[in-house]
C-alpha cells in the first residue's frame, strides 16, 4: 500500500508582471492504493509510476493563467486492463473569479 508524489517548482517573476513556473513531478502508486491525492485520472489512477513535466505562465495584469503538463506513466504491475499512458493537459484560469 505505498504511493508518493514529490514535485518541485521554481517561480520567475519577469519585469512584466508575469511569473512563468515550470515544474516537475515525480509519482508512484501501487495498485492497491487509494488516496484520492494520487488517484488522479491524470495520472491514469492507481498501479503507475512516472512523471508529470508542466509550465505555467501566469499574466498578473490579465488576472489570468495558462498551464500545459505533459504526463509519462508507466504501468508497474503488467496487467491486460492497463497500458503505459502519455497525456497533454492545457488549463486556463481565471484569477479573480469570485462566487
Amino acid at each position: 500500500n505505498r504511493a508518493q508524489m514529490i514535485e518541485a517548482n521554481l517561480i520567475y517573476k519577469t519585469k512584466n508582471e508575469i511569473d512563468l513556473v515550470p515544474g516537475i513531478s515525480a509519482f508512484y502508486a501501487e495498485s492497491d492504493v487509494a488516496p484520492a491525492y494520487y488517484n488522479s485520472s491524470l495520472l491514469g489512477h492507481n498501479n503507475r509510476k512516472g512523471y508529470k513535466y508542466s509550465f505555467r505562465a501566469v499574466l498578473n495584469r490579465m488576472k489570468l493563467a495558462v498551464q500545459l503538463s505533459y504526463v509519462d506513466s508507466k504501468v508497474i504491475n503488467p496487467s491486460v486492463y492497463q497500458d503505459d499512458l502519455n497525456s497533454v493537459e492545457l488549463l486556463m484560469e481565471m484569477l479573480n473569479v469570485r462566487f
